[in-house]
């Protein structure tokens, strides 16, 4: 009831510890691994715990002199009870000045970041073709008669319908769309290639896909775009951030053109750089796994 917390050595039955509190104590709890003091107050609900200092520095066990006067100490508090109300208030009047705080896009230049794309839009394409055919139906959609709702007629005593004239000039204005429509299937460079040079975001799988195998020189593109696609990929490996989409890509991209890389010298050099690069990216993430499996090992084995 003097409001005080003694600790005593038991071999030899002395005081080596004791301090005051606000309160007087009514009960009081160690842990079984002894990391925590837990006590309960005269006229308070709370329970408060306590930790042990042996556990975070050396502490000295040599008996209390009799004449010792605890210091009192303050109760433990989850609120900030620092400095003067004054500075308080002033503390109190930054926070509320500060924005709300933003995550950044990578933490660390030396860290590998993976990207905020969905799984859908680059985990399934390799397998887009095998997709595709589970996804096509047993028989082709028919097309509806088109009608109109109203059909002309010619005036007359017995009425007639209309019968819309096929013309030279409407075969040629169809002709000329229909090749236009194929030139515009078959153009030299496809909209990856232009979006290379405009610095653009990805597309989606299926166009991803399309306007990978439009890269090759034999669907259009050059050895030179296909070098470009390969740049793309070792810049973001250079920059470490969308690390998964990366690998998708570069996995479609020899997946398509594996085989005929091999007689384009130039290709075989960038590819070389990027596999470089690549197995300096996968060593150090390789080297952080290696790190934290040890330390949680370490933790988790350790006898305290």
């Amino acid at each position: 009831m003097d409001c005080t917390v003694r600790s005593w050595d038991l071999p030899s039955g002395k005081l080596v510890d004791c301090f005051s509190v606000e309160m007087a104590v009514t009960s009081l709890s160690m842990s079984p691994t002894a990391d925590f003091l837990v006590t309960s107050h005269v006229d308070s609900v709370g329970v408060y715990t306590w930790y042990n200092k042996t556990l975070l520095s050396h502490v000295s066990l040599a008996p209390l002199p009799d004449d010792y006067q605890p210091q009192e100490v303050e109760m433990p508090d989850t609120r900030f009870t620092g400095g003067d109300d004054n500075q308080n208030a002033e503390d109190d009047t930054v926070l509320d000045d500060v924005d709300d705080y933003a995550s950044p896009e990578q933490l660390s230049s030396e860290l590998v970041t993976l990207s905020l794309l969905p799984n859908s839009r680059w985990h399934n394409l390799l397998n887009l073709d095998v997709i595709k055919m589970r996804n096509k139906p047993e028989e082709p959609p028919k097309v509806p008669k088109a009608a109109p709702f109203f059909l002309p007629t010619i005036p007359g005593l017995q009425p007639k319908f209309v019968v819309p004239e096929h013309t030279e000039e409407t075969d040629k204005a169809s002709t000329h769309k229909k090749s236009g429509a194929d030139l515009s299937r078959f153009n030299s460079l496809g909209e990856l290639g232009r979006r290379l040079d405009e610095g653009k975001e990805e597309l989606g799988p299926s166009a991803v896909d399309n306007e990978i195998r439009c890269l090759g020189p034999d669907a259009g593109g050059s050895v030179t775009t296909m070098c470009q696609f390969l740049h793309l990929i070792s810049h973001v490996l250079d920059t470490k951030k969308d690390f998964e989409v990366a690998n998708a890509y570069l996995e479609l991209f020899l997946k398509i053109y594996g085989d005929t890389m091999s007689s384009h010298p130039e290709l075989v050099e960038v590819l070389r750089e990027v596999k470089g690069k690549l197995n300096q990216t996968w060593t150090s993430i390789q080297d952080l796994f290696t790190l934290n499996l040890t330390l949680l090992t370490h933790l988790r084995t350790a006898k305290i």
